[in-house]
């Protein structure tokens, strides 16, 4: 049946050497033959390239043409010469293979760029793909060698493999380039959290994927949402919750975040909490949910349920209970002084800690979400509500991008939030006059657009 011209004499299956295949020279033969229309063309086409693009995703039409073998180095005269051979890659006697991929190199290139082909030059090199490099990240750092290509065209996956190929083959520029690169506004948090999923397979990106969840902002609720957040390891998940920059709305999504993780694996997990627990600033949580805690903390539990794990954990934590016990404190006297150094300096008295808010963000399409925060803080959020909203945003994210933006905006802490801070007395004076409101919203609103906390004594037990 079919064509066998794919099998050996004795029936097996020819072994299929990429190496044979040229990108630019298929293209030609699709286009060399005759179609009904110029649609049924372009149809032929994508497949062919789409096709291609599957077995050698490394390659292309462009690349396929210059990636050829020189008889001997090119001469170079003036900055004319040496851009012709940069562009049309003249003068590579160099090969490398990775994989089923071969790359012709200029070797002067590769040795002013890599410490690693400076120590010595041969001929031929050889790597594994994806144990010592990967065909796509030697590409796209080729290029960059060649031409100076920009990497905002770069995907996470790509970027991730960049930085592989950057590290080992000791590529300092180019290391740092990318770093800077996505540490800037073009890159959004959601692509920094999509380059720190796609370096979890390279142990030596460690650094780099502590400076991605750094980075995760506006992001953070959506990630909560999704199910790799519930895979991530203790030390990436403290990295990420220490961050000033945590885009949330109150310190009880934070909270909510880590139960969230906890309750995954509760048995496995319940003596992580600790070190989990002093990533939450419990000043800055509602009072109301304080005293909650503290009454939980109280009562007997069930060792059999899968909560009442994490609630003993929760309860045997004593460094915790003393911190919730002084948050309670701190809260209270919150309200009683109505200057913030009066306020801040009693506190120190007593060496109490006082502890800074986030940079808040606020969605105008979560239903508790508050537009200004202020302290003392009076969120009133439910475990139900914030698992929705979470799984909504992390749906959001999975969608393809929209010419609107996400309804959410930050706020800086100094200027429009209750800061916790020294402040001068000009300052001081004209709060006097005119003191901040401790409410944010009528209670109207509060009730028309949030639930009340469930009065049981597990101040977690929605969360199931």
């Amino acid at each position: 049946m079919g064509d066998d011209t794919s099998r050996n004499s004795d029936g097996t299956d020819r072994e299929f050497d990429l190496r044979k295949i040229k990108w630019h020279e298929v293209i030609e033969i699709c286009e060399r033959r005759s179609y009904s229309s110029e649609a049924e063309r372009q149809h032929r086409l994508t497949q062919v390239e789409w096709a291609l693009n599957r077995l050698m995703p490394w390659n292309d039409a462009v690349f396929s043409r210059i990636n050829v073998p020189s008889a001997r180095p090119s001469g170079c005269k003036n900055i004319d010469d040496y851009r012709s051979i940069r562009e049309g890659n003249l003068g590579a006697t160099l090969q490398v293979r990775i994989g089923m991929a071969t790359f012709w190199c200029i070797p002067s290139l590769l040795q002013l760029s890599c410490k690693y082909f400076a120590r010595q030059i041969e001929s031929v090199y050889t790597f594994r793909e994806g144990v010592d490099l990967t065909a796509v990240g030697f590409r796209a750092a080729y290029d960059w060698m060649r031409i100076q290509k920009p990497l905002d065209d770069l995907n996470p996956e790509q970027m991730v493999e960049l930085l592989h190929t950057a590290q080992q083959l000791n590529m300092e520029s180019l290391e740092n380039l990318c770093c800077r690169h996505v540490c800037t506004t073009r890159c959004s948090e959601k692509f920094a959290f999509e380059v720190y999923l796609k370096a979890l397979k390279y142990p030596k990106l460690e650094a780099h994927r502590k400076i991605m969840l750094q980075r995760v902002g506006v992001h953070f609720l959506a990630i909560v949402g999704g199910s790799e957040y519930l895979e991530m390891p203790i030390e990436d998940m403290i990295t990420m919750l220490e961050q000033d920059t945590l885009g949330v709305n109150s310190e009880v999504e934070v909270l909510f975040g880590i139960v969230r993780w906890l309750i995954a694996r509760p048995n496995e997990r319940c003596k992580q909490m600790p070190e989990l627990m002093d990533c939450v600033r419990v000043t800055l949580l509602p009072v109301t949910m304080l005293r909650r805690m503290w009454s939980s903390s109280l009562m007997r539990n069930d060792p059999s349920d899968r909560i009442d794990v994490l609630m003993a954990a929760f309860r045997n934590n004593t460094k915790f209970q003393e911190r919730l016990n002084n948050a309670i404190t701190v809260v209270q006297m919150r309200e009683i002084y109505s200057h913030r150094r009066e306020f801040v300096e009693s506190c120190r008295s007593k060496n109490l800690a006082v502890e800074s808010p986030r940079e808040w963000i606020y969605d105008e399409e979560c239903p508790y979400h508050l537009p200004q925060p202020k302290g003392p803080y009076c969120h009133s959020i439910t475990a139900p509500n914030f698992l929705y909203y979470v799984s909504q945003r992390a749906q959001k994210a999975r969608e393809p991008p929209k010419p609107t933006p996400l309804s959410c905006r930050g706020s800086r802490p100094v200027a429009q939030l209750e800061t916790i801070e020294e402040v001068s007395e000009d300052v001081e004076q004209s709060e006097a006059v005119e003191p901040e409101s401790d409410n944010p919203v009528s209670p109207e609103q509060s009730e028309g657009k949030t639930r009340r906390m469930p009065t049981s004594i597990s101040w977690y037990i929605s969360l199931v």
